[in-house]
């Protein structure tokens, strides 16, 4: 298996502690514990976010740092609200992120690469190369064999590689099941698999996975069994029913928010949808309705 190399290079993190400039008057001082560590005395100083939430330059940019390891290209803040558990979870611009993180070249050049890759793989159905990590995207997507150019042309002979597995291409030269090699599966099937079991809507609907692909685009979303039955696909932005798996507009011809399905619950998936953009969505002509003109006389 390949090692993951990063396109920029991870900074470190800045040995000498970051500091505010108390006369940047951009920047709106308090006395407020910081959102991210708790800490209410901290050299650096603390300002206050969008959201009204503290933060100190260092707490900000570790904590940003770990949401990019979580594969996140957006920003929110962790800060408690009710005293337990719900956090405030608004999102922070990126601009106001690197204003107050005092994000350097360096980490200002690595934030935004991993910014746009994550971006890239959660809008478009893409992936890394496991020969030179360049992107790929699938040309015909009913076939798992995939050619990198980059590295055909590097290498000077035909690059090959599956789409499930990442492994290099053995078996016939088309195939939208697997391909010849022993334990070739979609990428995401062992979560959708194990997915635990839960109830939605309060118990209403129950033994329902807990992790699904879109039906739309695939893209796999884990239920926290809070809310109605319905998920909008973070990727595709589609909205269907997390129990029966159709398509919101149709289960809503017979169900509704926070009932049961009249179709039976969907069982675990065994295969991932694909995601074809290249078909039109439909969309739906309404009447124009009766021009209404004004006059002054």
């Amino acid at each position: 298996m390949s090692v993951p190399v990063e396109r920029v290079p991870r900074p470190p993190l800045p040995e000498e502690q970051k500091q505010y400039d108390p006369s940047d008057l951009a920047i709106q001082f308090t006395d407020k514990e910081c959102s991210i560590t708790g800490d209410k005395d901290t050299p650096s100083g603390r300002a206050i976010m969008s959201c009204g939430h503290a933060v100190d330059p260092n707490a900000l940019t570790v904590w940003c740092r770990s949401l990019l390891d979580q594969l996140r290209w957006e920003f929110y803040c962790p800060a408690i609200v009710d005293g337990k558990t719900k956090q405030c979870k608004k999102l922070w611009p990126y601009e106001e992120v690197r204003r107050l993180a005092l994000l350097n070249e360096a980490e200002t050049k690595y934030f935004e690469a991993k910014m746009s890759e994550h971006a890239a793989k959660t809008y478009c159905d893409m992936k890394e190369c496991p020969g030179c990590r360049s992107f790929v995207e699938r040309e015909d997507l009913s076939n798992l064999r995939v050619v990198c150019v980059v590295c055909t042309k590097t290498h000077g002979s035909l690059h090959e590689f599956c789409w499930n597995c990442d492994a290099k291409w053995s078996g016939p030269v088309t195939s939208g099941a697997k391909c010849g090699n022993s334990g070739c599966e979609h990428r995401d099937m062992p979560n959708i698999r194990d997915a635990p079991l839960i109830d939605l809507v309060n118990g209403t609907i129950k033994n329902v996975p807990s992790r699904r692909a879109c039906p739309n685009c695939g893209f796999v979303t884990e239920h926290d069994t809070t809310g109605c039955k319905y998920m909008t696909c973070p990727r595709c932005h589609k909205e269907y029913c997390f129990a029966c798996l159709e398509m919101k507009t149709q289960c809503r011809k017979t169900s509704n928010w926070f009932i049961a399905c009249s179709k039976a619950i969907a069982p675990v998936q065994t295969k991932i949808p694909v995601w074809n953009r290249s078909v039109p969505e439909r969309v739906e002509v309404r009447p124009r309705p009766p021009e209404i003109r004004c006059s002054i006389s």
